[in-house]
């Protein structure tokens, strides 16, 4: 009973210190542009002016604050809103 105790508890430690570990993956060599330039998607296409990024990237970061890019029309349901209110906040949606 005491063996089958101790392996037990070894199979919980190693499982516990395995779901410890996580990892980012880092991608470079991406560009990045904020303009939808509709076309991008062909081979030919040319993005000679677009920044160079590693990836994970958040562009709102470097950017300064715009009010117009940033500002939002929401309603919070789960505050008991009932009405929308205008919000500002970076969002991935630019």
């Amino acid at each position: 009973m005491k063996k089958y105790t101790s392996i037990i508890l070894l199979i919980c430690s190693l499982h516990f210190l395995a779901a410890q570990y996580s990892s980012v993956d880092v991608l470079r060599d991406w560009k990045f542009s904020n303009y939808d330039h509709g076309a991008a998607f062909q081979e030919n296409f040319n993005d000679a002016d677009w920044k160079h990024v590693i990836v994970p990237h958040d562009w709102a970061v470097k950017e300064d604050f715009n009010f117009t890019h940033d500002i939002q029309l929401t309603m919070v349901i789960q505050d008991g809103e009932t009405t929308p209110k205008y919000r500002t906040g970076r969002t991935e949606d630019f």
